[in-house]
């Protein structure tokens, strides 16, 4: 059902915040993967542009739109986008922990395979058995539902433990750096990779205490600070090289 008028659902704000800030990380990675060829960057990049894409499938119809079976079909689609990104950030994982181990990476790959097929399933049999609808409170916030089976909330869990994986990675790399500006940029992008990982590796009991709203406040203001930050530190570095 199509409405006059625009509802911001309380519980995805994060969705909307995310988009801005995972098109500039992923135009900013493919920028830096055409000067220096790294396919570290290039696997940041891709993760970052179809973060945004699928940022943008998940919320745009829920602005608008109270349908059910479109909400759930945009969110089915956006589950396989943010696998997609996943498959990325994997990639890059992969990248920087098993360049010089070709058994391991053999594992680690096959089991990402195996990992990425059964989180599509699993939101296309749960979403499908369990429609996503939205709703208004009575204090007048909207608040988009959706159903979270155990198993489906911790496949999505081990996920995002490829973010925890990458946030040490990237901290480690900082330790390292001269330039001021770059290491508080790395650290920043290690933060908020931790956070974010940390929230979803933890899903499965947030979803047990059905505290979404905190969860969703937490991301959006960890997204806002991160992006103010690493904005900050873009700015005040090219004034200092000119």
């Amino acid at each position: 059902m199509y409405n006059n008028h625009m509802h911001l659902p309380i519980n995805t704000i994060h969705w909307y915040i995310g988009i801005p800030f995972a098109l500039f990380i992923g135009i900013r990675g493919i920028m830096q993967y055409k000067k220096d060829g790294s396919k570290l960057n290039q696997y940041i990049g891709l993760t970052g542009l179809v973060f945004a894409l699928c940022f943008l499938v998940y919320g745009l119809p829920a602005l608008f739109l109270e349908e059910s079976s479109v909400l759930t079909t945009s969110t089915i689609l956006g589950d396989i986008l943010q696998f997609v990104a996943l498959l990325f950030m994997w990639a890059a994982v992969v990248r920087v922990f098993t360049a010089k181990k070709p058994f391991f990476k053999g594992i680690f790959i096959a089991l990402i395979g195996v990992l990425f097929v059964a989180s599509v399933y699993l939101s296309i049999t749960t979403n499908l058995a369990n429609p996503v609808t939205i709703t208004q409170a009575s204090d007048g916030l909207w608040t988009i539902n959706f159903y979270f089976s155990g198993i489906y909330s911790v496949v999505t869990a081990l996920q995002y433990v490829s973010f925890l994986l990458l946030a040490a990675f990237f901290a480690s790399q900082a330790r390292f750096t001269i330039d001021k500006f770059k290491k508080l940029r790395i650290y920043s992008i290690a933060a908020i990779l931790f956070v974010v990982g940390a929230v979803y590796v933890i899903q499965p009991v947030l979803n047990a205490q059905g505290d979404f709203r905190s969860t969703t406040l937490l991301l959006a203001a960890n997204l806002l600070v991160a992006g103010v930050f690493i904005a900050a530190t873009l700015l005040l570095s090219n004034r200092k090289n000119k």
